[in-house]
């Protein structure tokens, strides 16, 4: 299994519509749970929250999403730790039940990936390959390019990283965003071509 995305569908305002696709091969390094996993033999784990594989992990996913966000005009995002929790506590959710599907009612945009480990590979430039398919000259959201349009997105500023693990051994990595993104009417002034 490689590293694949849940798609959403825009249909009206806020609303969107549930659909899975297969999930293409393509893999993305992330922390393990097992902190022998994360240090070496010899060294203890880190009690220092900034130090841990996921506090490290949240910070490369928030680097490259700015990277990519510049690219497009886009203020830099922050990471918020209240974001972080719901981002956490939801991908623990999967992983506990073996699914894979977006939250209900968070009031954040989503991004969603399922993974095998594979170092130096990050969900963001799998999201920011749907580029390939985005038309700026007709922008609106599609199933092929949702998540894309959000890590982009220029009125999201605050980002939330999450991981679970699933017993099959897929990591499933949720980014959450504050404003939401992809809503209707507003891409024009959201998903500003490269520049």
């Amino acid at each position: 299994m490689g590293c694949g995305s849940s798609k959403t569908e825009e249909t009206s305002g806020n609303a969107k519509e549930e659909v899975q696709e297969p999930i293409p091969q393509k893999q993305v390094r992330l922390p393990s749970n097992n902190p022998k996993e994360n240090n070496t033999q010899n060294e203890k784990p880190s009690n220092n929250k900034t130090e841990s594989g996921l506090e490290k992990f949240r910070l490369q996913c928030l680097e490259r999403h700015n990277v990519l966000r510049k690219q497009h005009g886009a203020p830099p995002m922050k990471l918020v730790d209240e974001i972080n929790e719901v981002a956490q506590k939801y991908a623990e959710h999967l992983g506990k039940t073996n699914k894979f599907e977006h939250s209900k009612g968070s009031g954040f945009g989503e991004n969603l990936a399922g993974c095998t480990c594979k170092e130096g590979e990050f969900p963001e430039d799998m999201w920011y390959n749907e580029i390939k398919d985005y038309d700026f000259d007709n922008p609106g959201f599609s199933m092929n390019t949702g998540h894309f349009t959000q890590v982009v997105w220029k009125g999201s500023t605050e980002l939330g990283i999450g991981i679970g693990y699933q017993k099959s051994g897929m990591c499933v990595v949720v980014a959450n965003y504050r404003e939401h993104g992809n809503m209707m009417g507003a891409f024009p002034q959201n998903v500003l071509p490269k520049q």
